[in-house]
């Protein structure tokens, strides 16, 4: 049996090609992963603002669960400076693993802070 060539038809008019528009991009994470994904928020917003990559994606907010504590105040400047969108860090009271480090090594973050209490 004789196999039909299939071609590619190709075309040199533009109005075929879809454009691309802004795309919402929403970072999550959980546990260390949270503690990450603000991480990876900043080096994208910065990389998105500074050195104009990504012009795609619209970065609209870091969102995470379980996270620990990960930096100081210094740090906190830092996030504030460079994410300008909400960071929400949602964690439940009896998970042992967000109160870490403890506060009096001086650990922040700069987030909306929405704390789950159990039931007894």
């Amino acid at each position: 049996a004789a196999r039909e060539k299939k071609t590619r038809r190709e075309s040199t008019d533009l109005t075929l090609i879809p454009t691309r528009t802004a795309e919402d991009v929403f970072i999550t994470g959980h546990s260390l992963g949270g503690a990450l994904a603000v991480l990876f928020g900043m080096a994208l917003q910065e990389r998105m603002s500074v050195h104009q990559d990504f012009p795609h994606l619209r970065l609209q907010a870091v969102v995470t669960f379980g996270q620990p504590r990960i930096g100081n105040s210094e740090l906190c400047t830092a996030i504030d400076s460079i994410l300008h969108l909400p960071l929400l860090r949602i964690v439940n009271n009896d998970v042992w693993q967000t109160s870490l480090p403890p506060f009096f090594f001086e650990y922040l973050l700069p987030a909306i802070f929405i704390l789950i209490l159990s039931t007894p």
